[in-house]
């Protein structure tokens, strides 16, 4: 399986739910913001990265991927691995831009 398109990253895990997260995203984009140094840390402790790098509207489908094909494999660890003879035509040549989980193995 792969994920051949989306937008945004996910949500921080404990952010509080949607309104949490879209709080979050608030407050991290403006250093004015009341709340910004107290979630700049809160940030940093949950997901041991630099609130600075916080990007919330990337999306890298490719890093999906491999943790897709992670997951796979730990569920399926027999699943025999074929792969389309033409994979450049296939929906995960990047080619189409809708959002779908589609099966590319």
């Amino acid at each position: 399986m792969c994920w051949i398109g989306g937008a945004n990253r996910g949500p921080v895990e404990d952010a509080g739910g949607t309104s949490g997260y879209a709080r979050l995203i608030e407050a991290l984009a403006d250093p004015a913001d009341e709340d910004h140094q107290e979630l700049s840390g809160w940030y940093t402790f949950a997901t041991g990265q630099d609130a600075g790098s916080f990007a919330p509207y990337a999306f890298d489908a490719d890093a999906l991927n491999v943790r897709l094909d992670g997951l796979a494999k730990r569920l399926w660890p027999d699943r025999p691995r074929t792969r389309r003879s033409t994979p450049s035509c296939g929906p995960c040549s990047g080619s189409s831009r809708r959002r779908a989980l589609t099966d590319c193995s």
